[in-house]
């Protein structure tokens, strides 16, 4: 079974040379964040000891990633002002990670807008 984080860096591995320098270091700015948010979320007792081991992406699947993707723009984003990113390009991103996710068999669930 694959953690989180090495899910996270093969996402990141199969992209790097399917894009360009600028869109890389969105997708890479947007993986860190969300691993961030997911970690905070999951661990909220453990995630702000210094030791990154115990963290949930280090011990989990990306099973509960298309579900957690809410809570990542509203709790997460939205109130740092999405941390100066283009909205729509996140919601794009998030889009592309759980499609990928979902054909590479890391996650059963399908993310859906409504």
């Amino acid at each position: 079974m694959n953690n989180l984080d090495d899910i996270f860096f093969s996402y990141l591995k199969e992209f790097y040379s399917k894009t360009n320098q600028e869109y890389f270091h969105f997708m890479f700015k947007f993986i860190i964040m969300f691993r961030q948010c997911i970690n905070k979320l999951k661990n909220y007792n453990t995630f702000n000891l210094p030791d990154p081991i115990n963290y949930y992406s280090q011990h989990q699947n990306a099973e509960i990633v298309p579900d957690l993707c809410n809570d990542f723009v509203t709790e997460f984003m939205e109130p740092k002002d999405y941390f100066g990113m283009d909205t729509l390009e996140l919601i794009e991103i998030i889009q592309h990670l759980c499609h990928w996710l979902f054909i590479n068999n890391f996650t059963t669930s399908r993310l859906t807008l409504v």
